[in-house]
Formats: C-alpha cells, sequence, structure tokens
C-alpha cells in the first residue's frame, strides 16, 4: 500500500467503516444495549467481545466500557460495517439503556482526589506570622481544545504478504509504542504481532498523546474479529466533544511579604480537573507544583496539589503538562505583587528572581537561571521600560474613548523529557513580552506585539525553531483569550462548535523572537510560550483596565464589568 498522509485517504479492498455507541449519561452503570437487527456484513462488538486487556496501556480506562459509565459520550459499543450511511442509521436506532447516578462536575461538590502532592520547606507559617502584608488570590484556567487538521482517526489491517500473521494499525500519534502496547494487551497478544505507522501529525499541541490509543484499539478490535480492513475516523463534532482538552485548574496563592516587597513565603493549594480517569495524573500534578513555584527566591512554600476525577471526558496533559497552568498562576500573583509595593514589574523580578544552580524545588540545575538576561533581553527588543511607563499614565487617565493599551512581561521555563532530577536539570528558559490594545466599542483585547528571548542551548535548526515558537505563541495566545469553550453538566455544548475561535491567519500579530547565545546541548523550547505568553498577556490588559485579572480565557464581558463598576477598579 502506498504511504498516505491522512488516515482518511485510505481506502483498502473490502475495507469496513467503524462507529461508536456511546454513554448517554455522565455517571452511572449500563443495564442493556438495545441494537435492532443489523443487516449482512454489519458487526457489533461490546467489551464482552475484547479478547483480551480490557484497559488501554498503563491508564485506568477502559477501552469500551463494560458496566460502569463515568462522562457522557464514553464508548460502549462499536458498530462496523461497509457503508458509512448505514452505520449511522444503525446507531440512531440502538439505544443504551443506563441506571443514573449523581455526578460531579466540580472541586466544590464531593471530590475524588485521584493523585495528590504535598511539599513543605523552611518555616511557611513562621514567614507569615512575621509578614507586613498578606495577599491571597484564585487563579483559574480554562480547557483548550487542539484542532487537528484531521479529526483523530485509524485504519487497521492484515499484512497478507509475510508468513507471520501481522495486523498494521496505522494513526497519527505522539506515542506510537503507546499505541502499539495499547492493542497488543486489549487483543491479548504479543506486541511484535502489532505494527503501528504514523500518518501526518500536524502541529502538535499534545492532544493526540494516549488518545489516538483508543480510536487505534477500537479500529483494531474490528479488523481482529472481523479479519477485515476497518477504519474509523471521528466526526468533527465527536472529536470536539470527547477528545481530551488541557485541564482546567484553579489555583489558590497567598503569599507574604516584608516592608520593603520582599516575598517571604507562599501557601499554595492547586485543584486540577483530570476528567473521569486519572490519565498522566501523577505527571501533571508535579508539572503543577513545579509551575506554581516558580524561579523567584522563596524560601518558605507549603503546596498542596490535587488532581480531581470529575464526570467530564478524560482530560489531556497538553503542552507543558500542568506546568503552564501553575506559572501562569504564580506570574499573576507576582504581577499583584508588585502592584502593591508600587514596583516596576521589570525591576521586581529582577530583584527576586534566582541566580543559583536550583529552582525552589530543590531540584538541581547544571547551570544557573539565566533570568537576568532574558529579562534584560526581551525588555529592550520590545521597548517595555518606555511603554510600560507612558501605558500607566493612559491607565491612569482612562476613559472608553481614549486609545488604551497595555504592556505585559513573564518569566517561564520548560523541562526535556519526564520529571526527574536529569530531565530538568537543564530546562528551556524564556522571557515574553505582550503589548495590548483594547478596543474600545467592543471590548475586544487585540493584541499588538509579542516578544520572545529564549535560552535553548544549542539551536541546531533556527528557522524551524523560530517557527515552532511563533506556532506555540498563536496557540497560547488562543488559550487565553479566543478559545472560550466550557464543560456544561458533563459536556460542552454543540453550539460552542461554531462559536470556537481561532486566530486566522492574517490577525497573527507580530511575533518576534531571539535567542540567547550558548554552546550547551539543545534543550526544549516547544511549550516555552504556553508559560509565560497567558500571564504576560493578562498584564497588559489588567495595566489598560486598572483591575487583576486573574482566569484565562478573558472575556468582553469580564473587560466591560471592569470598565462598567461591576468589579472594584485597582487605581
Amino acid at each position: 500500500m502506498e504511504k498516505q498522509d491522512f488516515i482518511t485517504d485510505i481506502f483498502l479492498p473490502d475495507m469496513l467503516y467503524g462507529i461508536t455507541i456511546r454513554s448517554p449519561i455522565a455517571k452511572g452503570s449500563i443495564v442493556s444495549i438495545d441494537c435492532p437487527k443489523l443487516p449482512e456484513n454489519y458487526t457489533l462488538l461490546t467489551a464482552k467481545d475484547i479478547p483480551g486487556n480490557n484497559y488501554l496501556y498503563e491508564t485506568n480506562m477502559p477501552v469500551l466500557a463494560e458496566n460502569k459509565l463515568s462522562y457522557i459520550g464514553e464508548p460502549v459499543a462499536m458498530i462496523f460495517g461497509p457503508n458509512r450511511n448505514t452505520l449511522e442509521e444503525c446507531v440512531k436506532e440502538c439505544k443504551v439503556n443506563t441506571k443514573e447516578e449523581k455526578p460531579i462536575f466540580n472541586k466544590s461538590e464531593k471530590k475524588i482526589i485521584a493523585v495528590k502532592r504535598n511539599w513543605k520547606t523552611g518555616d511557611p507559617d513562621g514567614a507569615f506570622s512575621k509578614a507586613e502584608s498578606v495577599i491571597q488570590n484564585e487563579y483559574s484556567t480554562g480547557i483548550q481544545e487542539h484542532w487537528y487538521a484531521e479529526t483523530v482517526s485509524a485504519v487497521a489491517w492484515f499484512n497478507t504478504q509475510k508468513k507471520r500473521k501481522e495486523l498494521i494499525v496505522k494513526t497519527a500519534a505522539q506515542w506510537p509504542k503507546h499505541v502499539k502496547n495499547s492493542v497488543a494487551i486489549m487483543l491479548g497478544t504479543d506486541a511484535s504481532k502489532i505494527k503501528v505507522e504514523s500518518a501526518q501529525i500536524g502541529m502538535p499541541l499534545d492532544g493526540k498523546l494516549w488518545y489516538p490509543s483508543l480510536i487505534a484499539c477500537h479500529t483494531a478490535l474490528g479488523a481482529w474479529l472481523t479479519k477485515k480492513p476497518v477504519r474509523l475516523t471521528l466526526t468533527r463534532g465527536e472529536d470536539f466533544l470527547f477528545s481530551p482538552k488541557r485541564c482546567a485548574s484553579e489555583i489558590n496563592i497567598k503569599s507574604a511579604y516584608d516592608a520593603k516587597g520582599e516575598l517571604l513565603g507562599l501557601k499554595i493549594t492547586a485543584y486540577v480537573s483530570l476528567g473521569a480517569y486519572q490519565i498522566n495524573a501523577n505527571e501533571i500534578i508535579e508539572n503543577v507544583f513545579l509551575g506554581c513555584l516558580g524561579v523567584y527566591d522563596v524560601k518558605n512554600i507549603d503546596f498542596e496539589g490535587y488532581g480531581i476525577l470529575t464526570n467530564i471526558p478524560p482530560q489531556g496533559a497538553f503542552a507543558g503538562f500542568g506546568l503552564a497552568q501553575g506559572n501562569f498562576a504564580l506570574e499573576r500573583h507576582i504581577s499583584q505583587i508588585r502592584k502593591k509595593t508600587n514596583v516596576n514589574p521589570v525591576e521586581w523580578r529582577k530583584k527576586n528572581v534566582l541566580k543559583q544552580k536550583m529552582l525552589p524545588s530543590k531540584l538541581q540545575l547544571k547551570d544557573n537561571i539565566p533570568a537576568l538576561n532574558l529579562i534584560d533581553s526581551v525588555v529592550k527588543m520590545s521597548g517595555f521600560e518606555r511603554k510600560w511607563a507612558a501605558y500607566s499614565l493612559l491607565s491612569n487617565n482612562y476613559s472608553r474613548e481614549s486609545i488604551n493599551k497595555g504592556i505585559g512581561i513573564a518569566l517561564g521555563y520548560q523541562g526535556n523529557d519526564n520529571i526527574d532530577n536529569s530531565n530538568y536539570s537543564r530546562p528551556g528558559w524564556i522571557a515574553a513580552v505582550v503589548e495590548v490594545e483594547i478596543d474600545p466599542i467592543e471590548f475586544i483585547p487585540n493584541v499588538r506585539g509579542v516578544w520572545l528571548c529564549v535560552e535553548g542551548g544549542k539551536i541546531l535548526k533556527k528557522d524551524y525553531a523560530v517557527w515552532r515558537l511563533k506556532a506555540s505563541a498563536v496557540q497560547a495566545l488562543c488559550w487565553a483569550y479566543n478559545e472560550k469553550i466550557s464543560y456544561v453538566s458533563g459536556a460542552i455544548p454543540i453550539g460552542q462548535l461554531n462559536n470556537f475561535d481561532i486566530i486566522a491567519p492574517l490577525k497573527i500579530p507580530p511575533i518576534n523572537v531571539e535567542f540567547l547565545e550558548s554552546k550547551d546541548d539543545p534543550k526544549g523550547i516547544s511549550d516555552l510560550p504556553f508559560t509565560c505568553i497567558p500571564a504576560a498577556f493578562l498584564q497588559a490588559v489588567s495595566q489598560i483596565m486598572g483591575f487583576h485579572f486573574q482566569s484565562i480565557p478573558i472575556k468582553a464581558h469580564d473587560i466591560l464589568s471592569s470598565d462598567s463598576g461591576e468589579k472594584q477598579r485597582v487605581k
């Protein structure tokens, strides 16, 4: 078979198509599945037909729900047949009879903790008892969609040209080994009998880590039992509603500082919504922990982090694996501290940033943190100091009719792999500046420019590195103010598919990238914009409106409310 870029381009002789029967409820159990008599060459498969283990590799998530139902849209059965229109008619006539239970949708309800991370250093209680002032705020981030060029899809067929029977599975996955192991375990066969071929992945945002394994398993099960090639392609609606999104977070930060504005201690409580299953839960909460501690000199810290199970589709790690959510909260809190202490945001960061070879989490680094050089470079690139002073005057004399501009700065970093000392010993570093203008009529934030200064070790292909950082910067901005999607009673309303918005190519702002020279080995850089751009963006909006915004995505209503007096403006 010729190599194809997309799964939907693949057509094989006698190929069957697959379609999914899904749970109609968020929590409960299956009583029965009523399905009409299927036409010839059409096959219904349920969890009982799985010959091996009914779980994805290294997860607690079933390939097909056997009894327990944990979210709306959870796959409970598959139908395979030669005509997709007929399949859709068959699914309409099927009914999943259930026994419903009360679901959990957010942390304010009864909490089911899948994973927790407690960490303390120094004497946080003592630091707060000696503090001149204390600031406490809660910061939240919303979900984010991974809008693929092709929806999650897979095709599976037997290789008949070899003596040894081999099942070939083709899908666009960033973790092909996970696909291979998941399919082998589900079929109860040796992994050597499964061959995984990669289709075109497109722009990575990490929504294609484990989820393609689920679709690959459904496809492979159909091919294994029908002995025919099978292709399964999610509709755009299915992909939008049921594929993993970036984990939403709620992070409460309480800080203590002295009369000089020196940060004495932090008390942090973080909640991350994992959805229905605890996939990558430990990695996510560990990264949230690292992000919440940031790169500032704090000797007294008390951190509590919780990964919460809720009855929404399983959520994804996405770029940063939680580091972006944690760092957003801390950088926004830093902006509030510097506001209270009346210190320039650049001066505060340069004074309080770590210069040593160790993160606040006690992770040892091989090199000093290059934050000062990054800050100086990005400030020079963007003209930050001049603009900050000018826009502060505009904010103090705010009027709806005036041209309202603001600018923000933030720092971030990322590791190179999983969480351990070796992979976080040489992280990539970034400083970002974002300039914003608020439309005085519609109260829509328009980004005027983005400036990134990156220390990523030796850059092997500079043009590609710049392109990758710019693409991530656009996605980070989308997370901050464009992707206004959310779960309502356990599901994303289908109408949000029409309202879902990403930045059009012609509206992408100027994005300027510079690298600090380094002869070190290459470091990870692709996730860096997510760790700092949202916080810098929101600082710019906050400067314009004179209000400390704490959540993304920010909406026009939020900006209008801060202007109309529904929220207290901070002068």
